[in-house]
């Protein structure tokens, strides 16, 4: 059970988690309760629905609700869904988000705070500037810029080139995730050829944010984002999206229209093949002189062609 707190902003109640149902509302602030300080809710759909005081039946119902897109939603990420389903249980979406506004009160008493220390620190004797005490806080500080001074211009190792590759996965991928180093260990140990995977993930990602899209102008079913953890362990990079008939991804369409220009002119070839075919000497004379791109056709066609009556250019 976890023995965290949740921070319950009073904009809820202008939400539009506010309109729902009373059972919804129940299961919600239930969810943010169990939550860890990733989000993540352990439990099953029985568990749960007992915690909040209600059947299985409506629990099932105000999942399926706080899971789905919400257009009037305040926030547009995940296309306003609050929860995902995760391996153990349920993750809140934007958890993190919220977790890290300070209300006014809170941010007036830290900077008190720090203000007071910055105070209290001992004076430097003029006699004897080095009998001040330096903090940890500072040392620590100084160590750490000039570990980065002496960082500065050398070449990067291939681990942290993966990581910077990875770093650019974790930026576009919209779902929920942690911190850089964890999703980066966790599929680094979930994939030991995790270095042949890594430059599939970013394409992939691109790919499938644009199936979402075409599926949303379609008003078709859009699953919801998994956790980038739980996309990964999946081998979600390799997951293709069921799109509604007649739909095309943009690659689709970019190969379609190759196809069709290439018909085009392969009629156009055509049909101005058959007519050299069957052209006279005076109309084959005069396409030679006017229609410049004709002229290795007529070569290629007309054979018989005597090349003393083509008329120079």
């Amino acid at each position: 059970m976890n023995e965290g707190y949740t921070k319950l902003f009073a904009s809820i109640i202008t939400s539009t988690i506010w309109q729902e149902d009373d059972k919804t509302r129940i299961l919600w602030i239930t969810l943010l309760a169990l939550s860890d300080k990733h989000g993540d809710v352990a439990a099953s759909i029985p568990g749960l629905a007992r915690t909040a005081g209600m059947t299985v039946e409506e629990c099932e119902a105000s999942l399926l609700k706080l899971s789905s897109p919400d257009p009037y939603s305040r926030s547009k990420e995940h296309e306003g869904r609050r929860i995902e389903s995760v391996d153990g249980g349920w993750n809140i979406l934007n958890r993190a988000k919220y977790r890290e506004i300070r209300d006014p009160d809170k941010r007036r008493e830290q900077n008190r705070e720090a203000q007071q220390r910055f105070r209290s620190k001992p004076e430097v004797s003029q006699n004897n500037p080095k009998s001040a005490n330096i903090s940890p806080d500072r040392d620590r500080d100084r160590d750490r810029d000039r570990d980065r001074e002496e960082k500065k211009g050398e070449t990067a190792t291939p681990f942290a080139l993966s990581m910077g590759k990875f770093k650019e996965v974790k930026k576009i991928y919209p779902g929920t995730q942690r911190g850089l180093e964890t999703e980066f260990e966790n599929f680094r140990k979930k994939h030991k050829n995790w270095q042949d995977i890594l430059p599939l993930l970013k394409p992939s990602i691109e790919k499938q944010i644009a199936q979402r899209k075409l599926l949303i102008a379609a008003k078709a079913f859009v699953p919801a984002w998994k956790h980038l953890k739980t996309w990964v362990n999946d081998r979600g990079w390799e997951e293709e999206l069921a799109l509604p008939p007649g739909t095309q991804t943009p690659e689709q369409k970019k190969e379609a229209e190759i196809n069709r220009i290439k018909r085009l002119q392969e009629k156009m070839r055509q049909e101005s093949s058959n007519y050299i075919k069957q052209a006279s000497e005076a109309k084959l004379k005069d396409l030679w002189q006017h229609e410049p791109p004709y002229r290795f056709l007529i070569q290629e066609l007309r054979p018989d062609f005597n090349i003393g009556n083509k008329v120079a250019v």
